[in-house]
């Protein structure tokens, strides 16, 4: 899991961003026990799937509506204020996620022996969401705000998809071209990459570590940081 989740979201491109006080991860370990919990959140906001909202929240669902307590669970939402504020946060997260966008992330950034297990995931995303609505009684997610949100919530959701979207594809983008970039060790065609506008080279020389770096990386890293703050603006989710 440790590895899909290294090459199918940029949390290892985070450590090096600057955007933060402490690295991603502790250095006792690279298991998903190291990882600092901000980070853990961020990398799969960027994705647009918020895996630690919800996930195992669906399987304890489902085990409880199996054993003919949905009509428990209806009133524990009906009468339970914490169950409640459970439920409608965990459904307003899940209608921020778009799993098409982070089946893209796995297209090209995943290694085919490994994407398995991201349709794996992406198919407890769609129980879950069954589950979920399930209970809120609700034939989609925000269909009705819960009470003291926003009643514009799913309009404001809906209108600022289309612009994040673009953002992702260029976040794959810049993720693939830097990852291959320090696989060939800076060789190749990318390696050609001169920048002689002035305005690039001005923009560029902004990188506080610039130093020893090559133009093609520093304008990827500059990619990258930029859909990283605009995708985090349109979640209005950072971790």
């Amino acid at each position: 899991f440790i590895e899909y989740f290294n090459l199918a979201t940029p949390v290892g491109e985070l450590g090096r961003l600057n955007i933060g006080s402490r690295p991603a991860s502790r250095k006792q370990t690279k298991g998903i026990e190291g990882l600092r919990a901000i980070p853990w959140v961020f990398a799969w906001t960027q994705t647009r799937f918020h895996l630690p909202v919800w996930l195992g929240i669906g399987d304890a669902l489902s085990d409880a509506i199996e054993r003919g307590q949905l009509d428990l669970l209806q009133q524990m939402y009906d009468e339970w204020p914490f169950f409640k504020g459970l439920l409608d946060l965990v459904e307003m997260v899940m209608a921020k996620a778009d799993p098409r966008v982070t089946a893209m992330y796995d297209a090209k950034l995943v290694r085919p022996e490994l994407q398995a297990l991201g349709d794996e995931l992406r198919a407890k995303f769609a129980a879950t969401k069954t589950q979920v609505l399930e209970i809120v009684r609700h034939q989609d997610l925000l269909q009705d705000p819960a009470d003291g949100a926003s009643p514009e919530l799913n309009e404001k959701i809906r209108l600022r998809a289309p612009y994040v979207a673009p953002l992702n594809v260029l976040q794959v983008q810049a993720l693939r071209n830097l990852r291959e970039f320090s696989v060939s060790d800076g060789s190749g065609a990318r390696a050609l990459y001169q920048p002689s506008e002035s305005e690039i080279i001005e923009l560029l020389s902004r990188d506080p570590h610039r130093d020893g770096k090559h133009p093609f990386q520093a304008a990827m890293d500059d990619t990258l940081m930029i859909t990283i703050k605009g995708i985090a603006a349109g979640m209005q989710n950072t971790g």
